[in-house]
């Protein structure tokens, strides 16, 4: 009997530390799952700090793009208001007239020169002319 209380004892022994390993191996797969775990919450914690700043980045954009397109909107407004003062102001006033020229408002189109068959405003030399011109009229040479 005294026998059998040992052999019991020692198969008790025996349970406890392979019962004491099995414990150890879990405490240090724990370990490593509780690293695994804060590494990712870092990294998580990096990924939204990252989308915040990308959002406040993306909406102060947007913000600027915003205000730049309204301040060009304005600037297209006023430009029309100049444009429509500057038809009204040329449909009220005749062609000017002086010393056998005639100046005709710039509508914007070469159509009516091309009709004509001319194909600029300006006639080849008519530069050099009036320089020498100029030149006579305020006693100074040009080029």
């Amino acid at each position: 009997s005294l026998n059998q209380m040992m052999h019991d004892l020692v198969k008790s022994q025996s349970q406890l530390n392979l019962l004491r390993n099995e414990q150890e191996e879990v405490l240090m797969k724990i370990g490593e799952q509780k690293k695994i775990l804060k590494s990712h919450n870092d990294s998580f914690d990096r990924v939204f700090r990252n989308m915040r700043s990308a959002d406040i980045k993306e909406i102060s954009d947007y913000e600027l793009v915003s205000q730049k397109t309204q301040d060009m909107e304005n600037i297209v407004k006023v430009m029309k208001e100049k444009v429509d003062e500057l038809e009204k102001i040329g449909r009220r006033s005749n062609p000017a007239s002086e010393d056998g020229f005639t100046v005709i408002p710039y509508t914007g189109s070469n159509r009516n020169l091309k009709r004509k068959g001319l194909n600029n405003a300006r006639r080849n030399g008519s530069n050099r002319k009036l320089a020498n011109w100029f030149a006579k009229q305020h006693g100074a040479g040009c080029c």
